[in-house]
């Protein structure tokens, strides 16, 4: 039940972070939406998709093969390799 409520206090923040922020759809923003775009950013640098988990947590095989298309052409690169810093939009 804690983690429950503690899921739900984050998603709240989150929501009414992204409201401050002015985004025009703030109840899109969440951890999940957030989680995947991270991962998402990490793929389309190259970085290995089996290596994902060591930032994400259990992946499962299914949800890393769709980063795949994502993925430059060429051999993966090791997530010690790629920028880890998300970038800030300018």
């Amino acid at each position: 039940m804690a983690r429950g409520r503690a899921q739900g206090e984050l998603e709240a923040r989150l929501c009414l972070l992204a409201h401050d922020a002015g985004l025009s759809r703030p109840d899109e923003v969440t951890a999940a939406a957030l989680r995947q775009s991270y991962l998402a950013f990490l793929a389309r640098q190259g970085a290995r998709l089996t290596e994902l988990e060591q930032v994400a947590g259990r992946v499962g095989a299914a949800e890393l093969a769709r980063y795949a298309p994502l993925a430059p052409s060429g051999p993966a690169r090791p997530l010690a390799e790629v920028d880890p810093s998300y970038p800030l939009p300018t």
